[in-house]
């Protein structure tokens, strides 16, 4: 029977984040599973995310054929499972004696015979899979091995971390690029008077602009905003103080011979939207 803490959504979505079930090779996590091959001495070690199917091995030392092409086995052939079950590290000195894994189909099909896994966990507290380091004769596994593999397990943790930003980071900025050239299209597809303006410079216009300001495309679009709107030097200097402020991600009205002209940021696309005749 599956625990609920494996198929919790919350941890899933965590997992997800991470996109630590993609198998690719990455240097980094690689350095960290030798390093632990090395520190305790074993011939097999592994980073295994653990999700509600299956564990899947972002990177493994030692790993033997078909499970080292293969990347993931099936929790049936799961000791790493534990590890996020009981939110503790798993320590086994001989698997066949143990009875919560020796039943376990990873003792006959990949020869695990001593296990030592710790959490990786996230900061809010979800265990997203396990370092573990393993043998296939049994071992007593000492409070130095724990130790080390806490240490590493921290570090794992901090690489982990640092692709978590950057995956939040980077679908931050998608979605900000997504607004922006939704407000771009906007600019076309609505019918109030507007312009596109980069650094207080008309980028485009849609023809209600042009129809509002009596001028054509050429005479409007490449000039500066100001110039387009006519506008005298006090009307100018509140302008360049709103476009400030809309650059700074504030949006911001003041009123011009035209009419209210309303500015707004275009996320993603370090532009304004200008509006004439907003309210």
């Amino acid at each position: 029977m599956l625990s609920p803490r494996l198929s919790d959504p919350g941890r899933l979505a965590a997992l997800a984040a991470t996109e630590m079930t993609q198998r690719v090779p990455e240097d980094t996590f690689d350095r960290l599973t030798a390093l632990v091959q090395r520190c305790l001495g074993v011939p097999v070690a592994l980073i295994s995310m653990v999700d509600a199917e299956r564990q899947v091995f972002k990177s493994q030392q030692g790993l033997a054929e078909p499970w080292c092409t293969l990347g993931e086995t099936p929790l049936s052939h799961s000791f790493c499972q534990h590890v996020v079950v009981r939110d503790a590290p798993l320590v086994v000195e001989d698997a066949r004696l143990d009875p919560l894994v020796r039943d376990n189909l990873a003792i006959p099909d990949l020869g695990v015979v001593a296990y030592l896994g710790v959490p990786l966990r996230t900061p809010d507290g979800h265990v997203l899979g396990s370092l573990c380091a393993i043998e296939g004769q049994p071992r007593a596994w000492t409070g130095s091995d724990l130790e080390t593999m806490e240490a590493l397990a921290e570090a794992t943790m901090a690489e982990i971390a640092a692709r978590w930003r950057l995956a939040s980071e980077r679908q931050d900025l998608w979605a900000a690029v997504e607004q922006g050239r939704a407000l771009v299209r906007a600019l076309f597809d609505d019918e109030r008077p507007r312009a596109l303006v980069r650094d207080g410079w008309v980028a485009d216009a849609n023809a209600a602009l042009l129809d509002r300001l009596g001028r054509t495309r050429e005479a409007v679009v490449g000039q500066r905003l100001r110039d387009a709107l006519a506008l005298s030097s006090d009307d100018a200097e509140r302008l360049a103080d709103a476009l400030i402020n809309a650059n700074l991600g504030e949006p911001s009205c003041i009123p011009t011979p035209a009419g209210a002209l309303r500015l707004v940021p275009v996320p993603g696309a370090r532009a304004t939207l200008a509006e004439i005749g907003a309210g």
